[in-house]
């Protein structure tokens, strides 16, 4: 599912409101009855919301591995704030890699203000978007299809990256300890180190909460990240860690 800024506005206010009404989606999003209740039976669909009498409520779910769709309702301001930030240091008429993350999704969507870009992702609801760039090049590197990450994983998709060659690569992690960046799965550990090994500025998008998060598979050292992109100003800690490997660090302003 590719969700667009609708979507993300309609999950949001019912993020932070927990329980809304037609009518007020309608006057917070400036659109009709009937648009807002087909969305809302579009975002049930997929699980994202329930719909009950006259409006919906938050979709709340046991499952501690969520799909992509689901992730890409978590954290919205957070993630959008992130992609904006990061979206600030790619250069019109660049090739840029990303990930299949839902933070590099918000990214993704900060990136089409940009001019002509050739990009490669292994994200089915990254490229799905993109793909309305007419005249973009996206590249959907092959390989078996990993539902739940929503995203192709493997050697074969490892091995179809590597012929290419980019200006940026953007990605996202599950976890950030002071060893480096970590994920849960190790075929995403591996295409992600891929992707910074043969790009030339390489840039991690990582919210706060991710800060001291260890997970099963290193990914690689900041000395292999030249920006890192985060909500919050990062604890001296792990501030100092970033400058002895000369990875810059940008946070939104009003955070300093």
């Amino acid at each position: 599912m590719v969700l667009t800024e609708r979507y993300c506005q309609i999950l949001e206010y019912i993020q932070e409101k927990k329980a809304v009404t037609v009518q007020q989606l309608c006057k917070e999003l400036y659109a009709s009855p009937a648009t807002i209740r087909r969305d809302l039976t579009t975002l049930e669909k997929y699980h994202l919301i329930h719909r009950v009498h006259g409006g919906a409520i938050l979709y709340e779910s046991g499952n501690t591995e969520p799909a992509s769709s689901i992730r890409q309702t978590k954290n919205i301001t957070v993630k959008k704030r992130i992609g904006d930030l990061a979206s600030v240091l790619v250069k019109d008429y660049s090739t840029v890699f990303l990930d299949c993350s839902t933070t590099v999704y918000y990214a993704a969507m900060s990136l089409t203000q940009m001019q002509k870009l050739t990009v490669v992702t292994n994200g089915l609801s990254c490229a799905q978007f993109l793909s309305q760039q007419t005249d973009w090049d996206i590249f959907f590197p092959s390989g078996k299809v990993e539902s739940q990450m929503g995203s192709t994983t493997g050697s074969d998709t490892i091995l179809a990256l590597s012929h290419f060659y980019a200006d940026f690569a953007i990605i996202s992690c599950t976890g950030l300890i002071p060893d480096g960046i970590t994920e849960a799965s190790v075929d995403q550990s591996r295409y992600k180190l891929a992707m910074l090994e043969n790009s030339q500025t390489r840039i991690l998008l990582c919210d706060s909460s991710k800060f001291g998060s260890r997970y099963f598979s290193r990914t690689c050292g900041f000395d292999q990240i030249d920006y890192l992109v985060t909500d919050v100003k990062p604890p001296p800690a792990y501030a100092e860690l970033f400058e002895k490997q000369n990875c810059q660090i940008i946070y939104p302003e009003d955070d300093v």
